[in-house]
């Protein structure tokens, strides 16, 4: 399902394109593992909620990124695809793709971010209810604002990759804050890419970096999944929770298979399909 989003990433992608598409261009790709330039301490998140202190806790939310990762990445597609046929109708060059989570739906957003004032104007909503539909219900115009304003700040960012793998900017509100995050998207060859996860921190609007990443886990190609296997174990390299590209590698493997496992230094966590749950030991 991804590896059209990833593909869309790429110049010839762009040139093939409506300009409506400037929004997911390849960007330049930073050396693997190498640190994102310095901007200097980023001021307190007064208001964002406290960190949990338990592993499982930890996890918790970690897994919850993943999930928002897959939704995101899934309503892009669905959105470039709809703007490509011509089920949005006729699309300005100045347009650019959003999505935002709506309680449980995810709706994609054609957005024009006008200069003057910084101002966000949404001007199609689409949603994936039966084949898909143009839909015009409220939305959460600060969340369409801060996920717009966001992507602009990702396309000025190196990408990990090196070409080793297609990697995508995910742009997430979260509560006081805003996040955008750079993780690889499975492509063509069913490879399972893990790693080269890279954040950058902003406002609740959006309009300002607070702070990023200062490490890029290294990139890791697995091979594919055997023919006729019932589960799956990813090896981490982390020393007790997984990288949340790891966490979407497993969920997005486990339509394929009855249980993924991820493996760190001290911790064993399985997802199986049977409950949709994860289960948790301590090596």
């Amino acid at each position: 399902m991804m590896s059209a989003v990833a593909r869309a990433w790429s110049a010839r992608f762009l040139a093939a394109r409506s300009p409506l598409f400037a929004l997911v261009i390849a960007l330049p790709a930073r050396a693997q593992g190498g640190p994102p330039p310095e901007l200097g301490p980023p001021p307190s998140l007064r208001q964002a909620p406290p960190v949990p202190s338990t592993y499982e806790g930890l996890f918790a939310e970690r897994d919850a990124r993943a999930q928002s990762v897959i939704g995101f990445a899934g309503c892009m597609q669905r959105t470039m695809n709809a703007a490509r046929s011509g089920a949005l109708g006729s699309v300005s060059p100045s347009w650019s793709i959003a999505c935002i989570q709506q309680g449980k739906e995810w709706r994609g957003l054609l957005v024009e971010l006008k200069a003057k004032d910084d101002v966000v104007v949404v001007q199609r909503q689409w949603a994936l209810r039966g084949a898909g539909m143009v839909v015009r219900e409220p939305f959460d115009t600060a969340a369409a604002g801060t996920i717009a304003r966001a992507m602009r700040r990702a396309l000025s960012a190196p990408l990990p990759g090196r070409g080793v793998a297609d990697f995508m900017p995910i742009a997430l509100v979260q509560k006081g804050y805003s996040e955008v995050w750079f993780l690889p998207m499975p492509d063509a060859s069913t490879r399972i890419v893990i790693g080269g996860d890279s954040l950058i921190q902003m406002t609740e609007d959006g309009t300002r970096e607070l702070g990023h990443a200062k490490f890029t886990p290294r990139i890791r190609v697995l091979p594919p999944l055997s023919a006729g296997a019932t589960s799956l174990t990813l090896p981490s390299r982390e020393e007790r929770l997984p990288l949340v590209s790891e966490i979407v590698a497993a969920r997005l493997a486990l339509p394929k298979v009855a249980e993924v496992r991820i493996r760190t230094a001290t911790y064993d966590a399985m997802l199986s399909r049977a409950t949709g749950k994860w289960t948790h030991s301590a090596r």
